[in-house]
């Protein structure tokens, strides 16, 4: 999501508040900017009011004990984000992203540790774009015009089909799409949805932050999947809601009916929905076939 206040800033070291807040910068580089704050009041500011919200994260949800096996998957779902970096290779560095003001977390991400940089690479994979960009190729052998649009988070699920008739095939949430199980139009809805190859970038964990969902063991991804609803499972925001997509995923295991091979039917679909060049796609739809071959599991 944008911040319009990342824009804003009286001091361009402001865009870095949010790393130092959340004591994700290395030890030199927080040590250098805790110097910078001793001259800088803007900045100073803005670290006070990050902190606050930081702050209150840790009660922003339920905690609840993991269980004995939650490692074992959670370092599983990881092997297999690696994997899918791995395939995209090259091609994931020749994706063409429009130029765009810089925002928090863009100056949080060179500071990650190894581990967290592969979750949200992947993360970025899975997308194709950032954010509600949109990219076209015109003029190429594959010649697309494709859009993601957020829609559905908090509304009704008529917004997400306004959407993809507007253009969008990629749509930010979409959650709401789980009341038309429930209604009269339900069925042509979802028939619509389907006709018009919408794919839902799901965020269980930000909804759960945001009063979008109880909770992610009754967030409607399971409903709207179970449904034959096309969509994947993202963080959102890794900086305000402080997570991996490799948390993300565990979350999903440890609390819902979702599988691990329900995960990985997700991360096809959302190979194939990436606005990446189709080597790239097919690249990383082939490396979540082989790995979920490797473990016995048969994916559609």
């Amino acid at each position: 999501m944008s911040d319009t206040r990342s824009e804003s800033f009286e001091c361009p070291r402001g865009i870095d508040a949010g790393a130092f807040a959340l004591r994700a910068l290395t030890d030199a580089e927080g040590a250098e900017y805790a110097e910078h704050l001793g001259h800088c009041a803007a900045c100073t500011a803005e670290v006070h009011v990050l902190r606050s919200v930081v702050d209150t994260l840790p009660i922003a949800a339920p905690q609840v004990a993991p269980s004995s096996a939650l490692k074992s998957r959670i370092m599983a779902v990881v092997a297999a984000e690696s994997e899918l970096l791995r395939a995209a290779g090259s091609e994931t560095d020749r994706a063409v992203v429009p130029s765009a003001p810089r925002r928090r977390w863009q100056s949080f991400v060179p500071s990650l540790r190894p581990a967290l940089a592969g979750a949200l690479a992947c993360a970025l994979l899975a997308v194709g774009v950032v954010g509600g960009l949109a990219m076209e190729r015109a003029g190429k052998p594959e010649t697309r015009t494709l859009s993601a649009w957020a829609a559905g988070e908090a509304d009704a699920a008529e917004r997400v089909l306004e959407a993809g008739r507007l253009g969008a095939r990629r749509i930010g949430h979409g959650v709401r799409l789980v009341d038309a199980l429930h209604s009269p139009a339900g069925p042509d809805l979802l028939a619509e949805a389907r006709e018009l190859g919408l794919h839902l970038e799901v965020c269980p964990s930000s909804n759960v932050h945001t009063g979008a969902a109880r909770s992610v063991a009754s967030h409607p991804i399971t409903a709207l999947w179970r449904a034959g609803v096309s969509l994947s499972y993202h963080t959102d925001n890794r900086l305000m809601s402080s997570i991996s997509l490799a948390e993300e995923a565990a979350a999903l295991l440890a609390h819902t009916p979702l599988t691990e091979t329900d995960l990985l039917q997700m991360a096809l679909q959302a190979a194939g929905h990436s606005f990446l060049p189709a080597p790239a796609r097919a690249a990383a739809g082939q490396a979540v076939r082989q790995w979920a071959q490797g473990r016995g599991l048969a994916l559609q």
